[in-house]
């Protein structure tokens, strides 16, 4: 599963649970930070005196920060969000680079109706750490207005049915091009989701704040990222399929990748929907502004870990072999 989406889930995840007055672990212990060496949240400030410009600053060195800072703005919810990308090539292609995909993002309902969105930018700042704490993330807000999109309505129960059936036709195809290893992982993804099987996470099992998240929800997202066959070398992309079949396939995988980010979407967001006024809610996709290009040599406050009173319990990522290597913890 791609780190940066399981990043984005575990803090809206995490976040929701803390705003909703439940104790909650220390992020920086998570295993979808386990690679991090900061993660900050920034804004945007007016510099009167350097006429009108207005400056970036660090708000948040830590999630933890972040968290107590929208408790004090009274924040509601958090939930997340994903915007088509503009690009030439569809997301689920772009999906294993550092900027493809589409856009992520992480939004605050604030009260009044007020909305303030999020975007991560991930930054490779040091590839010979020792811990393995190699990337650099910050999460800038987005200063345009963010649009209402409680307009399109989709339940846990929708987004199951749909990912169940693109799974049907992946592994359909899957089984007729000799795919064995993505048939048996459709396989998999599809008795999780129908309950006619558990399973337990590989990575990022400490992902959601398990208190927080309905059986329907859990089920759905563990499927989800069971599923997730989008990314760099050796995944569904890279399936070679003779000629007279590759029409399907574009189908089958775009049907799929939809399938796949409605799942995160609708599942991550479904405490929040089920608390709020109206009924079950999925952000329609908007087009994020473009955001300028950063230097990297830019002062940023260190993140050091995390030290709010939460009363925070330890998690405890084991490193085996089998864990991915960081390098390729993008994809």
């Amino acid at each position: 599963m791609d780190g940066r989406l399981a990043q984005l889930i575990a803090l809206a995840s995490h976040g929701n649970a803390y705003l909703g007055g439940r104790e909650i672990p220390r992020l920086w212990g998570n295993s979808t930070c386990c690679y991090c060496v900061r993660v900050e949240f920034t804004a945007w400030r007016r510099r009167w005196r350097v006429f009108g410009k207005r400056s970036e600053r660090c708000v948040a060195p830590t999630p933890g920060d972040w968290f107590r800072r929208l408790r004090a703005q009274r924040a509601r919810r958090l939930r997340i969000w994903h915007t088509p990308g503009q690009g030439p090539f569809p997301d689920r292609v772009t999906a294993g680079f550092l900027d493809g995909g589409g856009t992520w993002s992480l939004e605050a309902e604030l009260p009044d109706g007020d909305r303030r969105a999020w975007v991560p930018t991930w930054r490779l700042v040091n590839p010979n750490a020792a811990d393995q704490r190699m990337w650099s993330v910050t999460y800038r807000e987005i200063t345009s207005q963010v649009p209402d999109r409680s307009s399109v309505r989709l339940s846990v129960e929708q987004a199951s049915e749909a990912l169940a059936e693109s799974l049907d036709a992946a592994l359909g195809f899957s089984r007729e091009n000799y795919a064995d290893d993505f048939a048996a992982t459709f396989g998999e993804a599809l008795a999780v989701l129908r309950a006619e099987r558990s399973f337990s996470p590989r990575y990022h099992a400490d992902m959601l704040f398990v208190e927080g998240t309905s059986p329907e929800a859990k089920r759905l997202l563990t499927a989800a990222r069971h599923a997730w066959s989008f990314g760099g070398v050796g995944s569904w992309n890279d399936l070679r399929v003779r000629p007279a079949a590759i029409p399907q396939y574009e189908r089958v995988s775009e049907r799929l990748f939809q399938a796949g980010v409605s799942a995160f979407v609708v599942g991550t967001n479904a405490e929040w929907q089920a608390e709020s006024q109206s009924d079950n809610t999925c952000p329609t996709p908007v087009v994020a502004p473009k955001l300028p290009v950063w230097q990297s040599g830019s002062r940023s406050a260190s993140a050091e870990p995390e030290t709010e009173n939460m009363r925070p319990v330890e998690v405890r990522v084991p490193r085996h072999a089998s864990k991915p290597c960081p390098s390729s913890y993008l994809r």
